[in-house]
């Protein structure tokens, strides 16, 4: 009996070693060309304050249309207050896209006043928990004009946007700053441990900031490891039903 367990403990080990081995030559994965903006998936809400007054906001990040763009929707509304003695309602839906060509992500808001900004990602003054959105053109606005949007990552479930403006000539000036919290967690939003400790990994890995994403591989290859140990652990107990 001793003999059979040992032959098949030898044999779970060599099958682990031989699964991991055939992990280890497996392609990595690709980069996620949207992984510095999938934090937002889910459901926020939390205060404005600005020009508008001060108010609140409740936003929803969801991927759409084969997962190839992540599309907000945001309502923003401001009581009256001194100042401004009427009601103000702002809404707004966006589209984050992946641009090939520059390797750079774009977003587009529609805003229901009638403009249309087109923003895209400034890689220099982006960091892995902050990132700034310049605008490059406008629809129904004067091409003069200048707008900036900043993310900053406070946690894993709360961030602050601050929206920026500039008229033709002038210095960009806050015209509103939001912090959101999130409301739940969204599925696949990064709430499960091993997503957050990779996370944390890649936050701490300087080659991050550049684009790459060389700590995404090794979790990749981990979580293939553990998968192939659980199938060996499976045969093993398949071959030795009375232990």
């Amino acid at each position: 009996m001793r003999r059979v367990l040992r032959a098949g403990f030898a044999f779970a080990i060599a099958l682990a070693a031989a699964l991991a081995a055939h992990a280890e030559d497996q392609p990595a994965a690709k980069p996620d060309p949207f992984a510095a903006i999938r934090f937002l998936v889910g459901d926020w809400a939390g205060s404005a304050a600005g020009e508008p007054g001060e108010g609140t906001v409740e936003r929803s990040y969801a991927f759409v249309l084969g997962d190839r763009f992540l599309h907000e929707r945001s309502v923003s509304f401001y009581p009256a207050q001194p100042g401004k003695p009427e009601d103000e309602r702002h809404e707004q839906e966006s589209f984050f896209s992946y641009d090939r060509a520059r390797a750079r992500i774009v977003f587009r808001q529609f805003h229901t006043e009638g403009f249309v900004n087109t923003y895209a990602l400034d890689p220099s003054a982006s960091a892995p928990e902050k990132l700034v959105f310049v605008s490059e053109d406008f629809e129904n606005l004067d091409d003069a004009w200048r707008a900036r949007e900043t993310y900053e990552l406070v946690s894993p479930d709360e961030f602050v946007e601050t929206f920026e403006l500039a008229p033709p000539g002038k210095p960009f000036a806050v015209y509103s700053r939001s912090r959101l919290k999130r409301e739940g967690r969204a599925p696949g939003s990064g709430s499960d441990p091993d997503h957050l400790a990779c996370d944390r990994l890649r936050k701490l890995d300087p080659v991050y900031a550049r684009g790459h994403d060389p700590t995404g591989v090794a979790c990749a290859f981990a979580a293939r490891k553990q998968a192939a140990h659980v199938q060996a652990l499976q045969i093993l107990a398949a071959r030795n039903p009375q232990r």
